[in-house]
Parts: structure tokens; sequence; C-alpha cells
């Protein structure tokens, strides 16, 4: 016997599971830890960059994503392999976006943040290993561009149950 209980996503527990609000008034290093002045780099399937809680904060977007849902072509807005655009057809990355830096109806982890936007999955949630490279250099050639402190994606291969980590100075998978 299985009990079957309903699930969903719920963005706005975020703040209060991790109590992240408890040192949003705090500075490290002179940074205020709200994320205001730095910027985070975010693999994923884009963004609704028009939802008010992103407001005046996406800096950039970017698509790489040669793996499209029909097996051909590019699954970038127009269509093609690499764009200027990374709009959410799959609502992962919109969703990584609002626990990342979420400011309005619902806070995020760092509210001041700004967001660059790396598309890199697809609207099936499928992407590559080759895309996300790409992603990864251009975040670190863009960093001092966009002031650019963190690269995150929320991925891993499904068949090997691998998933990705790095830092500056080193990648890894575990």
């Amino acid at each position: 016997i299985v009990r079957d209980i309903p699930l969903t996503t719920f963005m706005q527990d975020v703040v209060g599971q991790t109590s992240v609000s408890s040192v949003w008034g705090l500075q490290g290093g002179g940074i205020n830890l709200t994320g205001g002045s730095r910027s985070v780099c975010i693999l994923d399937s884009g963004i609704n960059s028009s939802h008010p809680d992103f407001s005046g904060r996406v800096l950039a977007e970017k698509c790489y994503c040669s793996v499209s849902d029909s097996g051909s072509g590019g699954c970038c807005p127009d269509g093609t392999t690499e764009d200027e655009s990374a709009i959410d057809d799959y609502g992962h990355g919109t969703h990584v976006a609002g626990i990342t830096g979420a400011a309005g109806g619902i806070s995020g982890m760092a509210t001041g943040v700004g967001l660059v936007i790396v598309k890199i999955i697809n609207a099936s949630g499928s992407g590559s290993s080759v895309d996300l490279d790409a992603g990864i250099q251009w975040c670190v050639d863009n960093a001092d561009t966009y002031n650019i402190s963190v690269i995150t994606a929320s991925l891993g291969d499904p068949n090997t149950k691998v998933t990705f980590s790095c830092d500056r100075t080193s990648a890894s998978t575990t």
C-alpha cells in the first residue's frame, strides 16, 4: 500500500526554510548580503524576464541550445542554436531564478542580485553538455561586464544520475 500525496513547488517557502531573511541586513567585506552590486549567471531553461519579481535585474540573456524538442535545429527562441534571448518555455529556469533572486511578491535568496540568464535547456527539459560548456564559457568571458560572482546550474545526467558542480579553480562531478 502506497499513500499518494499531491506535491507542488513552493517558491514562497524558500526564504523561511533557509532563514536567509535574517542576514539580508548584514554586510560581509563591505558587500550587502542581498546580492546588490553582484550578479549570478544561471544556466537553465531561460527566464520569464517580464515577471515583476525580476524587474530591472535581468542584465543579459544568451541561448546555446542545440537539442530541440523535435530533434532537429535549435531550441533558442529564434529557432537557432545560439541567440541573444533566453525566453523560458519549460519553466524550471524561471523557478531557479526566483529562488536565486526574486524580489517583489515573493522573495528569493538574494533580493538585490543581478540576473544573467543562459538558456541551455529546451521545452522538454533536455539539453547537452556541449551547450553547458558554451554557457559556462560565456559566463566566464562576461564576468567583468556583468559583475558575475556565481555561476549556477541545476542539472544532471538522467542516465547515470551524475550531477555537476564546480568552483572558480576546478570542475568535478559528484
